[in-house]
């Protein structure tokens, strides 16, 4: 439904209103019912005040009209004998003729003697009514007068009392507009302050989720590369298969050559300096093979002689990732401190499998643990392992 406001009130002036006859609209101007109320009370105010003042005029001349007539009809009255005798009865030669109250003219009649003072009498009285009632209509035009200039002084006084409270109401509704208006902007300014640092969670979730996904395709790479490594490793232990038969072959070739030869009695031979059985496989930590590595440092493992760290130590820098990762995890099946420093070391390495081998060695030889997480990011990595150096540190000075 449409809304309309009063030009004069500012009040609210439904279209049904203006449809019904209870609202107006003037000069393209609505003015409700209320202040067209006002207006007429106003304008029948002055009618009243015109209507009086007629009236008023209207009886006093009506009754200066019945005076001179009352005046002329006793003029006009049929003398007395003794009027007649005195000589009274001489004509007049003016007299006023009445019609409906009102002078219509001099006319002629008859007045003998003392007739001619009446009417002069008469004449005067009717000029002193007629100066009378002249006053009296001229006070009361002045008195209406200055009741329609002060009516029409307190309209002016009430249209610029409200022109004011229109003009006040107008500074309240531009103020509450201007309010709202900083309301709804700081509203939208803290949406979009919200708005961009939920995109920024956003894109750093999105960000974090496409570094896992990558994690995970380098990680089945690996597993693919084992997959080839293994049966490398596979074909390897086939070939040693094989040279062992050919050894053994080799060595029942040897004892029958033996048990062929003559016994011959040989003198027992000064101990030799002991050599470990494992240090035949250290030389292969160097193969070009890297499945021949891996084999050569999980063997020297499995010796349990805390003096093959030495040798495993510096496979931690070998090329092949899975080399590294068994070295590192190797090196925790001993307690050897001299593994604590290269180890540390070895969790800023670039693969993570050979991290977690590190730390995990790590725990197991000291028993700390400074919440070194493999997979975290590497500000976060290099804060843990300055940890891990740090503690070391002062416990080597100690």
């Amino acid at each position: 439904m449409k809304i309309h406001f009063c030009d004069l009130c500012n009040e609210s002036v439904p279209q049904s209103d203006l449809d019904g006859g209870r609202a107006l609209m003037r000069k393209g101007r609505v003015i409700c019912a209320k202040c067209d109320g006002l207006m007429s009370s106003s304008r029948d105010a002055g009618a009243l005040d015109e209507t009086l003042t007629g009236d008023v005029v209207h009886r006093i001349v009506d009754e200066s009209d019945t005076k001179i007539e009352t005046a002329s009809r006793t003029a006009m009255a049929p003398r007395s004998a003794n009027d007649q005798t005195m000589g009274i009865g001489s004509q007049s030669t003016h007299e006023t003729s009445i019609e409906g109250g009102r002078a219509r003219g001099p006319v002629q009649y008859r007045v003998e003697g003392g007739g001619g003072l009446v009417a002069g009498f008469l004449a005067a009285v009717a000029v002193v009514l007629v100066a009378v009632v002249a006053v009296m209509l001229m006070d009361r035009i002045e008195h209406v007068s200055i009741s329609v200039h002060d009516k029409v002084a307190n309209v002016q006084n009430d249209i610029s009392a409200a022109e004011g409270d229109l003009v006040a109401r107008l500074d309240d509704l531009k103020a509450t507009s201007l309010l709202s208006a900083q309301k709804l902007e700081t509203r939208l300014e803290n949406f979009l302050a919200q708005r961009e640092s939920r995109d920024a969670e956003t894109t750093e979730r999105l960000q974090a989720m496409q570094a896992l996904i990558d994690e995970l395709d380098a990680r089945l790479a690996g597993l693919t590369e084992a997959e080839i490594k293994v049966a490398d490793h596979d074909r390897a232990l086939i070939a040693l298969d094989s040279a062992l038969a050919n050894m053994r072959l080799e060595i029942a070739q040897l004892s029958a050559d033996l048990e062929a030869r003559p016994v011959v009695v040989a003198q027992p031979a000064a101990p030799a300096s002991l050599i470990p059985a494992w240090m035949a496989l250290t030389e292969d930590l160097k193969d070009p093979n890297s499945g021949v590595r891996w084999n050569k440092v999980a063997d020297l493992g499995h010796t349990a002689d805390p003096a093959v760290v030495p040798f495993i130590i510096p496979v931690l820098q070998d090329v092949d990732t899975f080399v590294r990762m068994e070295a590192a995890r190797v090196l925790g099946n001993f307690t050897e401190t001299s593994a604590i420093s290269p180890l540390i070391d070895t969790l800023d390495d670039q693969a993570e499998i050979v991290r977690e081998a590190a730390v995990s060695s790590l725990r197991k030889i000291t028993g700390e643990n400074f919440r070194y997480d493999p997979q975290a990011k590497e500000a976060e990595r290099t804060k843990r392992a300055r940890a891990w150096r740090d503690w070391w540190d002062k416990q080597q000075k100690a």
